[in-house]
């Protein structure tokens, strides 16, 4: 048993129903390595992008927490 630490930033499409919106995208966690054969991964992905409405334009900023289990056969 190990555990990693990690943090990710990459570019994101957001498809809304005004059109398309891109921006960034931070992810931050932990994966814990239970063997070989499978891992658990617990984390933070916050998207950012700037939304059109109908009368306005602003910027949104979600956070979303995850959980995340793997097996390798």
């Amino acid at each position: 048993f190990y555990f990693d630490n990690y943090f990710a930033l990459g570019m994101a499409s957001h498809q809304l129903g005004s059109g398309t919106a891109q921006g960034p995208v931070a992810d931050l966690g932990l994966a814990f390595w239970l063997s070989r054969w499978g891992s658990l991964r617990m984390g933070l992905k916050d998207y950012a992008y700037t939304e059109k409405r109908a009368l306005t334009a602003g910027s949104a900023n979600y956070v979303n927490g995850y959980v995340k289990m793997g097996y390798l056969f």
